[in-house]
């Protein structure tokens, strides 16, 4: 079991999926129990549009851990400093 569960974390489209889904019911969660009451936050007084940011937000931070590919050379060259002028 923890095989196949190391196994789907290892995915970056099972984590995006779950990160959606878990951020939707966070969101929708903070907007029916916490959002403004009087309709002025556009983003938190209904639980519709909450939810839809909490999956936006949650698939970004679920998503956000890739490695980098290496470079085609296999090492990223040198960084060289600047040439200091002679005045």
């Amino acid at each position: 079991m923890k095989a196949r569960l190391a196994r789907l974390w290892a995915s970056p489209r099972a984590r995006t999926i779950l990160g959606i889904v878990a951020g939707a019911v966070a969101g929708a969660l903070y907007g029916h129990y916490v959002g403004c009451l009087t309709g002025s936050c556009p983003l938190t007084s209904n639980p519709y549009t909450a939810g839809a940011l909490g999956a936006v937000l949650g698939a970004s931070l679920f998503s956000s851990d890739r490695k980098p590919k290496p470079a085609a050379g296999g090492a990223t060259p040198p960084v060289e400093a600047p040439a200091k002028s002679a005045r």
